[in-house]
């Protein structure tokens, strides 16, 4: 128990000298001189940081169908697939569905988001979406998986999956209405 209050001086003065070093607690945030120089412009106090550059925007291709597009990222290319799925005409929502290929031909899952088009507000009882136009007559809504669509894919086409999941809201949100003609 001794040597517990023996090392206490000792942590204390290394936690001291490491501020000290890094210049914790200073109220001059980032003016560019070096711990324990005043005085000295940032241009000569050392090598300076240059910006994080923005990314890029990734370059898109319309994905068309008739009644809304897409902006698809070209990165998608060749790796995804469509089912159509529902909509009997009575008010029942009629579904474009986006598959991620391996995962889908894999495991018969994959589902990355769907288009759904609702005639009501049935849509609010739905764990996961969010809506990205509007008709008059009919809402398209985005509608998110909400159990893992992965399970049982190979480690290939989870990373194809976990690519292209990472901008489905993107996607889905870069929906535009077609007029009708």
């Amino acid at each position: 128990m001794r040597k517990c209050y023996r090392m206490t001086p000792v942590l204390l003065l290394l936690a001291a000298i490491t501020c000290a070093a890094t210049g914790c607690g200073s109220k001059n945030e980032n003016t560019g001189a070096v711990a324990g120089q005043t005085g000295v412009p940032a241009a000569t106090a050392g090598p300076t940081q240059e910006p994080t550059p923005k990314p890029t925007p990734e370059k898109t291709k319309t994905f068309k169908t008739d009644k809304f597009t897409l902006e698809i990222p070209l990165s998608w290319t060749d790796q995804f697939q469509t089912k159509e799925l529902g909509g009997d005409g009575n008010g029942k929502a009629a579904y474009l569905d986006f598959y991620a290929n391996k995962c889908h031909e894999e495991t018969g899952m994959g589902l990355l988001f769907s288009i759904g088009t609702y005639t009501d507000e049935s849509y609010k009882q739905l764990s996961s979406y969010v809506v990205v136009g509007k008709t008059e007559e009919v809402s398209y809504v985005a509608v998110f998986p909400v159990k893992l669509q992965t399970v049982g894919a190979s480690e290939g086409a989870k990373q194809q999956y976990d690519h292209m999941f990472g901008t489905i809201e993107k996607v889905a949100n870069s929906l535009e209405l077609r007029k009708k003609k």
